[in-house]
């Protein structure tokens, strides 16, 4: 079996692209913990209680559990070193990071928490806990318009890209006789 070595990150070897680091367990546990369980099962038990009014209330609370399922999926493989958690991870973050209230349209996405900055008819910092998906479609024009970021959001993509491992096959490594090895002198 051909070995890998990490080339960039905090991370350490370990047997078959198995990868674990400080940040991908912390996050693992934001994602699991705060965002994906409580997120799918609180958006299931909405549409249990939506169940005898509308099928479709109660179908679009079980479609929004998905995102909040997939974080839970995400913060498993993140805690295994799955590279497929390290992809997803920061797909989920980059979700996160938009805050927008537009005349007719509003979107915010947190799995746990958020510290969005946003600007627009007022400035403003706001500290928000909990798993929630916002996406409103308004009739008429809603007085507030403001677009910023998810600060928790930006900080844990951050995270997730500077720590996560790249690995290279040993045949693509330099050999310590080689040219590339060599240091020019």
């Amino acid at each position: 079996a051909q070995g890998c070595t990490i080339a960039r990150g905090s991370a350490r070897r370990v047997g078959r692209g198995m990868h674990k680091t400080f940040a991908g367990r912390v996050f693992a546990i934001l994602l699991l913990g705060l965002g994906g369980i409580l997120g799918a099962v609180a958006s299931l038990w909405t549409a249990s209680a939506h169940a005898p009014r509308s099928l479709w209330q109660a179908l679009f609370s079980a479609l929004i559990a998905v995102p909040f399922a997939w974080s839970a999926v995400t913060a498993v493989r993140l805690w295994r070193g799955d590279p497929r958690g390290w992809r997803w991870g920061r797909i989920l973050f980059v979700a996160q990071l938009p805050v927008v209230g537009l005349p007719h349209f509003s979107y915010a996405f947190r799995t746990g928490a958020a510290l969005d900055f946003t600007f627009g008819t007022d400035i403003g910092l706001a500290l928000r806990l909990g798993p929630a998906l916002e996406m409103l479609v308004h009739r008429s024009a809603a007085p507030d318009f403001f677009v910023g970021i998810n600060l928790v959001a930006a900080v844990g993509y951050l995270c997730l890209w500077l720590e996560e491992p790249v690995l290279l096959p040993d045949a693509l490594r330099p050999r310590a006789g080689s040219r590339a090895g060599r240091s020019a002198g």
